[in-house]
């Protein structure tokens, strides 16, 4: 059987990883990776959110979102 996409992440953070959207991504193949988050929040798994600056690829600093489980 399959995975889920929220399952993947959540597997993936289990262990204290953390995913922005990029590497949601590139990782593990999720495009919608804010939706996937709201999906694990329905089934009443805690998200920490945390706004991070990174540089884009023309050295331009841009705020993103990396996520995590809540301990």
């Amino acid at each position: 059987m399959k995975q889920a996409q929220w399952q993947k992440a959540y597997e993936y953070m289990k262990d204290g990883s953390s995913l922005t959207s990029l590497t949601a991504l590139t990782e593990l193949g999720i495009i919608s990776f804010p939706k996937r988050i709201c999906e694990m929040e329905a089934r009443g798994i805690k998200i920490k959110r945390e706004r991070i600056k990174v540089l884009d690829r023309n050295d331009e600093e841009k705020h993103v979102v990396r996520y995590s489980l809540c301990v």
